[in-house]
């Protein structure tokens, strides 16, 4: 039997098969002051956004000076309705303090070697004179670049191993399952599908209207109605998506874009 509206219908079906998307079918037919509709179709999407913030301080002793190094690293989720992580970004920022006996020098970034990047006359000059990185404008040597960044690395291994980034690394490897699990089962079904038996009653009633079941219904041919909705998807998969269904999906696109801009 066909449903009372096989348009909005296949529309509801589709929707809710995408993630992040809850769709909702209201009102069938739909009566407002304004349009009079076969329905009303809700769709909700929207994408929350949380940050967790990590911070962790050292500080070290080279020669004359007290270095104070401050790491940050605020990971951002972005999350739907419904807590599923969709993206997840990791925002490092990094605070230096250089105390030479109370004279005090800060810095918000971490010191980048010197190399053919940098041609400046200055530059090419400090590194004759044994400058070996720069913070911002302050050169300093080797010594001091290895003594900053040995640090940087125990901060960063020591985020790496805290709950938060374990806990992240389980979401993902659960997530990455869940992907998989998916797939696989997308495989299955392509084979089922390549290896199902279409009678040529079928075929002929797809090629007749185009791949459309709508049409055929349209023309009262419900023989070819059920069959086009039995036997679409492994058609499609051995023969190909019909022509004139291609054809007006474009335009479906096209549309919707239009729609956009």
């Amino acid at each position: 039997m066909q449903p009372k509206n096989p348009l909005l219908q296949k529309c509801f079906n589709y929707l809710e098969s995408l993630p992040h998307i809850e769709a909702t079918l209201q009102g069938e037919p739909y009566f407002s002051s304004e349009v009079l509709a076969d329905g009303k179709l809700i769709i909700k999407t929207s994408n929350k956004q949380e940050g967790k913030t990590m911070e962790i301080t050292k500080t070290i002793n080279y020669k004359d000076a007290t270095i104070t190094i401050k790491i940050r690293q605020t990971v951002i989720s972005n999350n739907s309705d419904w807590g599923i992580e969709i993206s997840r970004d990791t925002v490092e920022m990094a605070e230096i303090i250089i105390d030479r006996q109370g004279k005090k020098h800060y810095f918000g970034h971490l010191p980048e070697i010197l190399d053919e990047r940098f041609s400046s006359k200055e530059i090419k000059e400090a590194m004759k004179n044994g400058a070996y990185a720069k913070i911002e404008n302050t050169m300093i040597r080797k010594e001091m670049y290895e003594a900053i960044m040995n640090t940087v690395t125990e901060i960063r291994a020591e985020m790496a191993a805290s709950e938060e980034s374990k806990e992240y690394n389980e979401t993902v490897a659960a997530i990455e399952e869940k992907e998989n699990a998916v797939a696989r089962k997308e495989a299955v079904e392509y084979e089922e599908l390549i290896n199902e038996e279409i009678p040529a009653a079928a075929i002929a009633a797809y090629n007749e209207y185009d791949g459309d079941a709508d049409a055929a219904w349209e023309e009262e041919d419900e023989t070819a109605w059920a069959l086009i909705r039995k036997y679409e998807r492994a058609i499609e998969a051995q023969h190909g998506i019909a022509k004139g269904k291609f054809g007006k999906m474009l335009q479906e696109a096209a549309r919707a874009e239009y729609r956009e801009v």
